[in-house]
Formats: structure tokens, C-alpha cells, sequence
């Protein structure tokens, strides 16, 4: 007996256009001998032909012309290439039509050689008019060609397959099979293979299914292709596989021009061909074949074998998604939604999408799930987000399950769930999603939601870093610095940070660069760190980029600065580096390397102190405080410097400190005020510790500790803060706390006057002028008074003045003596009627023109002074430590 399972019906429907559901046989009883069966079977094939014949008589037509053209007839070759170059009876299809129409000039067809010829002389792609002008021939006479075989096969089919007392029924088939009806061939083989009524034995299915394939039963190459691909009582053969299913596809076999499309496809059987896999997916395609449609429309989406068609891709998407096709129906919703191939329609796209996820379509369902999560209007229905996204993530479709786990602890959610948010998490990370990989290790990592884990979070780092993912080498780098989650190791995390880098990760570059700086045992060397510093600063990190302009500027703060570490500073702090703001706000303070702009410098300080750089808080209180570069205000002023205090800043808590004590800001509390200098003092704030020591000393607010108080003012004048050097000084000199010791005074004096203190200046002069406790000097000492003289000490001006009167010291000159006792006239103060004295008991021995010289030069060399007074003022409190 013969049985057809499924596969073989289409293979004989494809053969056979009249689709027939046949019967399972074996011999029967007597009482199957009834007629009335073969009565009602002949009624229904009648009412086949003739539902075939009324619906669709071009099926019929194009199925005889087909078939000739199949056969080799050079006319209907030629006749079926205008058809489908004009869509006459069938799809229109200019690579059917060229391949009929080269298929008809090769055997010689005249008309079709000179088509062929007008086609490749063209200037452009259509195909000649020749070919698409066509006048439709009589098809009757086709049609009934064509109804008549099909009542002959619908005939043998029947007598090989109708029920039958017969035990001899597989002997009946075979005896039509070897009288040479090639579909009884076809079926003779498959009862072979199939061991349908006889025994099984490949080598006749083999033999048989060979005679039916060259009788022309397209079925039968198919079979045969199959057979050859399975090695069916022969080895394995792909080319030969491919050769019959190519032959199959020729004929226009449905299944086989989709295996042929996608051999070509992968390359099996034959050379990878991308170009000839569309060609023949697109005949299987024209034939409505709904899989072949979505192929195709893949392959103009992507170009595959074509360039890139989205119009096309959207034809052929459009065409399978309309049949149902769930995959067609996806895409054809990201077409929409993408706007490539057709407007952007969100509406269109939630249609098509809709229609894929209702057939269970995970990746339709997570694409629902995202548009109304994320996309107006269909956001304001947060709920049918959750509802999608579990219908995907319940499918095992790992990003719908870490997009789950994100949506079910937003604001969002429904109702916000956290046990099943992390559930959903673990899923996906087990699945080996990368996004949930991540996550889940840094929420081990940092015991967030979940218990701290190191080794968990290092096993999910491992995962992700097997992916390529360049965060979770830095990540692991990060573990083996650190020893969290394994021993510690400074030499397996250069390597991953070196795996990182190469994978893209600036922050790699730059904890690479930090190594090579500050040998974590990886050898110290500056070139590499520099090259890894200029790296990670080209990839926009803002601490490498800081650390690239202070390689480039090793003069620091005080002289010029390098434009190319101007570059990098100025990038640093546009990337929120708060040290390199610091660092621009004190050259537009200074002047140094930049225009000095003091609301540019506010600016900046400004910047980085909302960053909590302690120093620049401090800078921004006493900027409030002075007016320089924004609107005073003591309430901010208080403020900023508070926050800088709170630091423990040292000047922050120094000033705080002094105006505690003063009562400027706050109301007087000198516990506060010395716990404040105590604590500035201790950070080796210098005037933090001048301010102590003179407390200790005047026993003002605390008991006289004068060993203290010495002890403060020479850790501060060790510092080389002049102020306190001249009072230590002082002391010695007159042995005030101290045993006297004009030496020791000697040197704290020159110190500070060498340090550019104005005070301690002039006292040098004078020193030197009376010879106390040194050798008289007048020279010297009108080199100290003039150095005294040119910061504005007015007792220095007036002495100065008096020397060059006299001539002692220097060469004697009226004129610079006058000059010098005008600067300390115009001065002001206690000292100015001594001055004016002294300048008006020059007169007498000066020429007008002297006078007129000397006021001229004096008010000149007073703006300079002025100039420096004002710059040491501005000046005063921004040092960068």
C-alpha cells in the first residue's frame, strides 16, 4: 500500500496545481466493494475542475504554458517572458521575464534575440517594448490542453490510490510505473522508501525516483535532492542534491526554489551566491509563498544579494504580514517605526506589532511592551507596558526580562515589586544578557537590594568580560586592585585594564596611566603613563586631562602658562574636574598664563566649589566678602566659608577663626575662635599660628604662655611668613619673652626683609643708619630704605629723602631728595606733616625747575607704588597650596 504523508502532498500538489487530499489504501474487506464510493469521488473531482476552471482558468492556462516552456518550447519561453514582463495572467516580474526571454533566444527564437538585443542596448533597466507591448493568444486552447492532463492525472492518481479489494495493489502500481507514467514512478519510490505496502529498500526509491525526476516530474528532483542531502542508498552528495533541486525550482516547484534560495544563501551545494538566493526566493516569493515574501523582504532590508531597498523590503514585509506571517509582521512594525521604506507611523507600528504579538511573537510583544513605556501617547497607559513585557519576558526573551525588572521598580509600575524585579533580573543574567549581567554584578558589588557578594559579583563580572564588554574588564580590574571578591593583585589588574582599554574604555587608560605613576607593583615609568594619560584625555576623561595639563605645566602657578596645558586644563574643567576650575580661577586671579578677569576667576572658583573643592569654597567666601569679581554679600561670604570650615579647610577655619574673635560675622565667641585657630594651625596654616602665637604672648582671651607663644611664632617664621619673622625679631631685640640676642634678631630681620616685608625693610635701613647691632652703614642702609620706600613706608620715604639731601650713603641730589619727601607728603597719615617739613626745607636750595622735575617724578613713582600695593592686596589669601 501507498501512503502520501504531508511533505509528499505538496510535492505532488507543486507538481500538480489542482490541490488533492489522498487517501491512505490497503486492501479492504468485501464490503468495500460497494460502487457508491467511486461515484461520489468522480462528483468531486468534477466539482474540483470546475471550481478550478470558473476561479482561476489562468492557473490553468499559465500551467500548459509553463509546462512547454519547460519542456524547451521555444514559443511559449517566449510567450511566458511577456506575460511576466507586462503582469499579464501572473505578477509582474522583470527577472522572470529576462530569464524566459534568454531562455527562448539560446534555442534561437528570433523575436526573443532581438528583444534580447533591444533589452542590452537600452540606455536604461526596463525591459523593451517589444516584450511588454503583447496581445493575449487564444488560451482556450491551453486551458483545455491543460484541464485534460489534469483529469488524466487526477485519474491515475485515483486508480493508484482509491480503495480496492486488490491485495495485488502495490503490483498495479508498479506495472503503471514501468509502462512509464512518471507520477506512478514518483510513487513507486516513495513505497519503496517509505516501506508503503512493500518492503522498504532505498536502492529501488533511488532507482524509480531517478526515472520519474527524467520523465520531467519536478516532484520527483525535489525527492531526489532530498534523497542525494540525506544519502538515501547512496553517500552524501550536497552537489548533486543541489543539481535536482535545482532542476526542481526550474520547473517552478515551490519548495524547491526556496531550498535552492537558501543553499545559495549559505553556500551548500554550490558557491555562495547571495544574488542568485534572491533571484530564486523571489520566484518562490511571486508565488505567494508567505516564508519566501518575508526572505525577501529581509534581504532588500538588509542587502543581502541586492543593495539596500527599504521600499521593496517593505513591499515584500507588507505582502507576508498581511498572510499572518508573525516575523513579517515584527519588521514590517519596525519599518513603520523607523520610518525606512515608509512614513514613520507609530500607530502603523503598534498595528503591525500588535497583530505579531497576539500570535505570541516574543520580540513583537517586547517592542508592544517599550512603545508603551516609553512613546506618546501610548505611554499613558504605563499598565499595558508591564502586561507586554511579561508576556515577552514569560517567553524566555532575555531583554524583555531585564526591561521587566527595570519597569517593575519606576514610577511607573502598577504596583512596584522588587522581589519579582530582581527575579526577572537573574533570569535575564542567566541567559547571558549583558545589560542584566552588569547590573546584577554591581548590585552584588555594592550590596544593593541584595547581599553584598564580592565573589558573586566578580563570577558576573567574568561572565560579561567573556562577552567583550569593556566596562566589566575595567570592572575586574577594579576587583583585583581593591582584593574584592579575590586576592588582591596589582599585576592581574594592569592586565584587565589593559584588556579593557584595547576594547575601548578610557578609564581604563587612565587607571593604566595612575599605575604607571605610582608603581602599584607595575614598574614606575613616565613615558607610559604619559602616553596612557594623553589617551584616556583624548577619550574625554576629565582627571586624565587634568593630569596631562600638569605634566605640561611644571612651572605650576607662577609663571606663564603653556597654551597646549591651557588646552588640557581647559577641558578638564568643562569635564567637572573641580581641581583644574580651581586651577583656571587662580590664573584669571593672577593674571598668570591668562588675561586676569576677576568675575572669570569667580566663575570658576564658583564652579568648583559647588563641587566641594574646600579650597575654592574658601575663595568664594572671601570673593563675597571683597566684592572682587561678584556683588558683595556677608550672608554668602558666611556661607561658603562655613562649608570650607566644615572641611576643615585651614584657611576657611583661620578667617572664621578672626572674625569670631572681632565680632565681624558672628557674635563674639573666642572659644570657638581659638578652637578654630587651633585647628588651622594644626593643618600648618602659618598665619593661623602668627595669630596663636600673639595670643599666647598678650594673654588676651587666654592665659600668658610665652614658651607657647614662642614656640607658635617660630614654627611660622620657619615657614618664611615674614610677618612673623620681623615680630620673633622684635622679640629678640628687645628680649621680650626671649633672652635678648641682637643676632638672632639680626637674622629673623633680614629674613623677613629679604622675604619683601616692608616693615622689617625699613627697620634694616635704620639698624644699619645707627649702627645698632651692626656696623654702621649707610650705604646698606639706604639700599633697605629704598626698598621700604617703594612698598610705601613713609618713614622710610622721609629718611631716604633726607640721605640723598645730605648725600649720605648716596651721591647727594636735591631732586631725587624732593621727590622722595613729596611721595611721603602725599601718603597721608600721622607721618605727613614730617614729611612736608622735610620736602619744604629743601626749597630753598632748589631751582623751580628742580621742584617742578622732583613733583613730576614723585607722582609717577607713587602710581607705581600704588600699582604694587594693590596687586600684594589683591594678592593677599590666594595662594594655591
Amino acid at each position: 500500500m501507498v501512503l502520501l504523508t504531508g511533505v509528499e502532498k505538496e510535492h505532488y500538489q507543486a507538481h500538480n496545481t489542482v490541490p488533492i487530499h489522498l487517501p491512505e489504501f490497503h486492501p479492504r474487506t468485501a464490503a468495500m466493494r460497494n460502487p457508491i464510493p467511486y461515484f461520489l469521488i468522480c462528483v468531486l473531482v468534477i466539482l474540483i475542475g470546475i471550481e478550478i476552471f470558473s476561479n482561476s482558468p489562468d492557473t490553468l492556462w499559465l500551467q500548459g504554458l509553463l509546462e512547454r516552456a519547460n519542456a524547451g518550447d521555444s514559443s511559449a519561453q517566449f510567450s511566458l517572458s511577456k506575460r511576466y514582463a507586462s503582469g499579464d495572467g501572473v505578477p509582474q516580474n522583470d527577472q522572470q521575464a529576462l530569464y524566459w526571454l534568454q531562455k527562448a533566444a539560446d534555442q534561437g527564437h528570433a523575436d526573443a534575440q532581438s528583444a534580447l538585443g533591444a533589452w542590452h542596448t537600452a540606455e536604461g533597466s526596463s525591459l523593451p517594448i517589444q516584450v511588454v507591448a503583447t496581445h493575449s493568444p487564444n488560451r482556450w486552447s491551453w486551458m483545455v490542453q491543460s484541464i485534460l492532463k489534469h483529469v488524466s492525472d487526477l485519474f491515475n492518481s485515483f486508480v493508484f490510490t482509491l480503495p480496492s479489494s486488490d491485495p495485488d495493489k502495490f503490483q498495479r502500481l508498479l506495472r503503471a510505473a514501468e509502462k512509464g507514467n512518471p507520477q506512478a514512478a514518483f510513487l513507486t519510490a516513495l513505497a519503496y522508501h517509505r516501506a508503503l505496502g512493500v518492503d522498504k529498500n532505498d536502492q529501488l526509491a533511488l532507482s524509480w525516483m531517478q526515472k520519474a525526476a527524467r520523465a520531467g516530474w519536478s516532484a520527483a528532483d525535489f525527492e531526489l535532492g532530498n534523497f542525494y542531502q540525506e544519502g538515501v542508498d547512496s553517500p552524501r552528495n550536497d552537489q548533486l542534491a543541489f543539481s535536482h533541486y535545482q532542476k526542481a525550482a526550474g520547473r517552478g516547484h515551490l519548495p524547491a526554489q526556496k531550498q535552492v534560495g537558501q543553499w545559495y544563501a549559505i553556500g551548500r551545494g554550490t558557491e555562495k551566491n547571495q544574488a542568485e538566493s534572491l533571484r530564486w526566493l523571489l520566484m518562490a516569493a511571486h508565488q505567494e509563498d508567505v516564508e519566501a515574501q518575508y526572505e525577501v523582504g529581509k534581504a532588500y532590508q538588509q542587502g543581502v544579494g541586492t543593495p539596500i531597498n527599504h521600499q521593496e523590503a517593505v513591499r515584500w514585509l507588507q505582502n507576508a504580514a498581511q498572510q499572518q506571517h508573525a516575523q513579517a509582521q515584527f519588521h514590517l512594525g519596525k519599518a513603520h517605526a523607523t520610518g525606512k521604506g515608509t512614513n514613520q507611523d507609530w500607530q502603523q507600528a503598534h498595528f503591525w506589532w500588535l497583530k505579531a504579538a497576539e500570535q505570541n511573537h516574543a520580540e513583537a510583544q517586547f517592542a508592544l511592551g517599550e512603545l508603551y513605556r516609553d512613546n506618546k501617547p501610548f505611554n499613558d497607559r504605563p499598565e499595558n507596558a508591564g502586561i507586554w513585557l511579561d508576556k515577552a519576558a514569560r517567553q524566555n526573551h532575555p531583554a524583555a526580562q531585564y526591561a521587566l525588572s527595570q519597569w517593575l521598580t519606576s514610577d511607573t509600575a502598577t504596583k512596584k515589586n522588587l522581589t519579582e524585579a530582581l527575579r526577572w533580573l537573574q533570569q535575564a543574567a542567566r541567559q547571558q544578557h549583558l545589560p542584566a549581567m552588569k547590573e546584577l554584578a554591581l548590585r552584588y558589588s555594592q550590596g544593593k537590594d541584595l547581599p553584598r557578594n564580592d565573589p558573586e559579583a566578580m563570577r558576573w563580572w567574568l561572565s560579561a568580560a567573556e562577552q567583550g564588554d569593556a566596562e566589566a574588564h575595567y570592572q575586574l580590574g577594579l576587583a583585583y586592585a581593591e582584593g574584592k571578591g579575590v586576592a588582591q593583585d596589582a599585576h592581574q589588574a594592569h592586565q584587565w585594564w589593559l584588556q579593557a582599554a584595547h576594547l575601548g574604555s578610557a578609564a581604563a587608560e587612565y587607571q593604566i596611566a595612575l599605575h604607571y605613576t605610582q608603581d602599584r607593583e607595575v614598574t614606575a615609568n613616565r613615558e607610559e603613563a604619559l602616553h596612557w594619560y594623553r589617551k584616556a584625555a583624548e577619550h574625554g576623561i576629565a582627571m586624565a586631562q587634568l593630569e596631562l595639563a600638569k605634566s605640561l605645566d611644571p612651572s605650576g602657578n607662577s609663571n606663564p602658562l603653556p597654551a597646549t596645558a591651557l588646552h588640557w586644563y581647559q577641558l578638564a574643567a568643562a569635564g567637572g574636574a573641580a581641581e583644574a576650575q580651581y586651577i583656571l580661577a587662580t590664573r584669571y586671579s593672577t593674571g598668570l598664563g591668562l588675561p586676569k578677569n576677576s568675575t572669570e576667576a569667580f566663575q570658576w572658583f564658583l564652579k568648583a566649589a559647588e563641587q566641594g573643592h574646600m579650597q575654592a569654597q574658601t575663595m568664594v567666601g572671601i570673593r563675597y566678602g571683597t566684592g572682587d569679581g561678584v556683588i558683595k554679600n556677608q550672608k554668602k561670604k558666611e556661607e561658603w566659608l562655613l562649608k570650607a570650615a566644615n572641611q576643615d579647610e585651614p584657611q576657611a577655619c583661620y578667617l572664621l577663626g578672626m572674625t569670631m574673635l572681632s565680632g565681624e560675622m558672628f557674635k563674639k565667641d573666642f572659644q570657638k575662635a581659638i578652637a578654630l585657630l587651633e585647628k588651622s594651625a594644626a593643618k600648618g596654616w602659618v598665619e593661623a599660628e602668627y595669630e596663636l602665637a600673639l595670643i599666647h604672648y598678650s594673654g588676651l582671651h587666654l592665659p600668658v604662655n610665652q614658651e607657647m607663644a614662642r614656640t607658635q611664632m617660630q614654627r611660622a617664621a620657619e615657614k618664611g611668613f615674614a610677618k612673623a619673622q620681623f615680630r620673633l625679631a622684635e622679640w629678640y631685640m628687645k628680649g621680650e619673652g626671649v633672652r635678648q640676642d641682637s643676632r638672632q634678631a639680626l637674622q629673623w630681620y633680614r629674613k623677613a626683609a629679604t622675604g619683601g616685608y616692608a616693615p622689617a625693610q625699613h627697620k634694616l635701613g635704620y639698624l644699619y643708619e645707627k649702627g645698632l647691632g651692626v656696623t654702621m652703614d649707610l650705604g646698606k642702609a639706604a639700599v633697605w630704605y629704598l626698598q621700604a620706600a617703594n612698598q610705601g613706608v613713609v618713614l622710610a620715604q622721609i629718611y631716604l629723602g633726607m640721605m640723598y639731601f645730605n648725600g649720605q650713603g648716596v651721591p647727594q641730589d636735591y631732586t631725587l631728595a624732593y621727590m622722595w619727601a613729596e611721595i611721603g607728603a602725599m601718603q597721608g597719615g600721622n607721618l605727613t606733616h614730617m614729611a612736608r617739613q622735610t620736602r619744604d626745607a629743601m626749597v630753598p636750595l632748589m631751582s623751580r625747575s628742580q621742584i617742578e622735575q622732583a613733583r613730576q617724578m614723585a607722582r609717577a613713582q607713587q602710581d607705581q607704588i600704588a600699582m604694587v600695593a594693590k596687586y600684594d592686596q589683591s594678592a593677599y589669601g590666594e595662594r594655591i597650596r
